[in-house]
Parts: C-alpha cells; structure tokens; sequence
C-alpha cells in the first residue's frame, strides 16, 4: 500500500530534518526494529514485522507499507499525525 502525504507548498528543509530525527527516534526506541537502508531522503525500515519505505521530497512523503488505511500500521500513524502536527493541513492520496 503506497500512502503519499503531501501539501500544495513547500515542506521546508527544517521540517524534513525534524521529521528524519523523529523516525530515528522511534525507530531508536523500539527494540524490535531497525534501519536497512538509509540516505538523506531515503529510509528502509524494518518496523518490528513490517518492512517499510520512506521517502521526503519537497513537497510529499511516501510511505510504502503492507498495510492497508483499515488495518493500519503504527508507523504511518506516527508520520500523519507529525505531519498534521508540524505542517498543518495535508493531502493524502492512497493507493494498493
């Protein structure tokens, strides 16, 4: 399931690093997951079972997850309510 989180403006270069750290954070956190693969923009997750993609551009988020919007994942939980929380308003486009 792709999720693409994304706003008409720019996300800021703050907001991008804010975000990366906060994911470092909770990845740091959980004894169950890990990163992969990381680049500046680019993250591969292992998210307890869940194997998870990530990418920040300047105006969007992907999120890959096995997950679907009705059974839900933590980790997109995490990014949309961060994201409602430091940017605002937010589109979300869905799709399998």
């Amino acid at each position: 399931m792709y999720y693409f989180l994304y706003r008409t403006d720019y996300i800021s270069e703050n907001s991008q690093i804010q975000l990366l750290q906060s994911v470092q954070h909770l990845i740091g956190d959980d004894e169950h997951s890990f990163f992969i693969y990381r680049m500046r923009h680019y993250l591969q997750i292992q998210y307890r079972i869940d194997l998870i993609s990530l990418t920040i551009t300047d105006h969007q988020v992907l999120i890959c997850t096995p997950h679907d919007f009705e059974t839900g994942c933590d980790f997109t939980d995490f990014i949309i309510n961060f994201m409602l929380h430091h940017l605002g308003t937010i589109y979300t486009l869905i799709e399998p």
